[in-house]
C-alpha cells in the first residue's frame, strides 16, 4: 500500500496506535527575533501540535516581553526558542528587542515537564569552543529531558519557518522527532532558489543513547518510549558533516542559457509512486519526498559507488518515471551524518549515514532549481526529495 501525504491527501499512518509514556501535552513557543514575509517558526510548531491538543502559549517579541525565565522554564511538555546566538552561549533578539543574556555554566532543565527542546539559534550545539556540554547535562535527570533538536554552527535565517513547516509534516508521519528534524533540514537545505537555505545543513541532534532516540510528540504516532531517568549518562549527538559550510553553487544556470536560446524548455517531472512502494510519500506540486524510515546508530561505511547503487536501486523501486531522472555519478556529492559521545572530551565521530546529493546536469549546464538529495544509513536509503525537469530541445 502506498502511504502518501500532501495538501489533499491524509496518510493512513495516521491511524496508527500511539504508545505514550510523555508526561503531557503542553508547549512553550519563543521567537525572538523579525519574520516579516517569511513566517514564525515558533508560531508554525505552537500551531502545528494545537490540533494533537497542545495548549501552552506562544510568544513573539514583537508584542511580548521574553526573558531568560522562559528558555529556563520547565513547565510545558514542548520548548520551542528562536533567537539569534554564539558560541560563547549568548543568546539574543533583534536589536529592537530587550531579549539578550548568556546562558549560565550549569543548569538544568531535567524534573520538570519539558522532554523536548528546539534551539533554532546559531551556534548552541557546537562542541568546539560552543556550549555543547551545557545542554547536554541540562538534559540529564530524575525527569530528563529527551531531545534537543539544534544547530553546530550558523543556523537558518530565511529558511527556518520552511525547517519548522517541514517538520511537523514529517513528525505526524509517525516519525521521531530526532528523524524528523535531520530530514526537515536535509529538504530545506536542497530546495530552489529563494526557498532554498544552504544553512540547514549545520543541523544538530542531542539524545540520549538506547530506543528513547526515537521518541515522538506525545498524542502523535509512533511509540514514544520510557523517559530517561537518573540512571541515564550518555547524551550521543547527531549532525551533519558540513566542511565550511559547503553551498552548492553552479557555474554555470541553465536558466540564464534559456532566456537567450528559444530552443530549450524547462518541463517539471510530476512524480508518481509504484503500487508497490511501501514508503511514506510527500507530494508537494512538483517535488516528491519518500520517507524509509528512522536514521539509526549503527556505523556504516560506504564507497561513493555502492551509495550510487543504492540511490538508484531505492529510486527505479519507488518512482514510475525513474528513467527521466539521469543521475550521474561523477557529479555526486556525498556528505557524512556522524555520531559522538556529547560530553566526551574525545573528538571522535563515527559515520551512521550519508548525505547523497545529485545536481541535474543537462549539456554541461546546471538545472538550478532540480537536484536529487537522499539519506542512506547502514539499512538502506532512508529518505529521498527530488525536484526534475525534462529539457526538450525545439527543433529550428
Amino acid at each position: 500500500m502506498i502511504k502518501t501525504l500532501s495538501i489533499l491527501l491524509v496518510g493512513s499512518v495516521l491511524l496508527c496506535p500511539v504508545k505514550s509514556n510523555a508526561e503531557g501535552k503542553t508547549i512553550g513557543a519563543y521567537k525572538c527575533t523579525t519574520h516579516e514575509g517569511k513566517g514564525s517558526d515558533a508560531k508554525t510548531i505552537y500551531n502545528g501540535v494545537k490540533d494533537k491538543g497542545y495548549s501552552g502559549q506562544n510568544l513573539d517579541a514583537s508584542a511580548n516581553k521574553i526573558t531568560s525565565t522562559h528558555f529556563y522554564d520547565t513547565s510545558k511538555t514542548i520548548k520551542y526558542w528562536s533567537s539569534h546566538g554564539l558560541a560563547s552561549g549568548n543568546l539574543f533578539g533583534d536589536a529592537k528587542y530587550d531579549v539578550d543574556f548568556n546562558i549560565k555554566k550549569s543548569f538544568s532543565w531535567a524534573n520538570g515537564k519539558l522532554e523536548f527542546v528546539f534551539l533554532a539559534a546559531c551556534n548552541q550545539l557546537n562542541k568546539d569552543g560552543g556550549p555543547l556540554k551545557i545542554y547536554a547535562k541540562a538534559m540529564l535527570g530524575a525527569k530528563a529531558v529527551r531531545v534537543i533538536c539544534g544547530y553546530h554552527s550558523k543556523a537558518p535565517a530565511g529558511g527556518d519557518n520552511m525547517v519548522a513547516k517541514e517538520f511537523m509534516k514529517i513528525a505526524k508521519s509517525g516519525e521521531s522527532v530526532k528523524s524528523s528534524w535531520i530530514k526537515a533540514n536535509e529538504y530545506v537545505a536542497g530546495l530552489k532558489g529563494k526557498e532554498k537555505d544552504p544553512l540547514a545543513a549545520n543541523y544538530a541532534v542531542l539524545t540520549h543513547s538506547g530506543n528513547v532516540q526515537y521518541s515522538r510528540f506525545p498524542g502523535f504516532s509512533g511509540n514514544t518510549y520510557k523517559r530517561p531517568n537518573s540512571s541515564s549518562k550518555k547524551i550521543i549527538r547527531f549532525r551533519k558533516k558540513v566542511e565550511n559550510e559547503v553551498i552548492l553553487k553552479a557555474t554555470k544556470k541553465l536558466n540564464t542559457k534559456m532566456m537567450t536560446n528559444k530552443n530549450f524548455e524547462q518541463e517539471p517531472i510530476k512524480f508518481e509512486v509504484k503500487p508497490t512502494c511501501e514508503e511514506m510519500a510527500f507530494n508537494d506540486g512538483n517535488k516528491l519526498s519518500l520517507d524509509g524510515g528512522e536514521v539509526k546508530t549503527q556505523e556504516v561505511r560506504l564507497s561513493k559507488s555502492e551509495l550510487y547503487r543504492e540511490v538508484i536501486k531505492y529510486v527505479d523501486r519507488n518512482l514510475e518515471n525513474s528513467e527521466k531522472v539521469d543521475l550521474i555519478k561523477q557529479k555526486m556529492i556525498v556528505e557524512p551524518i556522524v555520531m559522538d559521545d556529547a560530553l566526551s572530551e574525545n573528538q571522535e565521530e563515527i559515520v551512521v549515514a550519508y548525505s547523497v546529493t545529485f545536481p541535474h546536469i543537462y549539456d554541461e549546464y546546471t538545472v538550478e532549481n532540480d537536484k536529487l538529495v537522499a539519506i542512506v544509513d547502514a539499512e538502506g536509503v532512508k529518505y529521498t526529495a527530488v525536484k526534475w525537469s525534462e529539457i526538450q530541445t525545439e527543433k529550428r
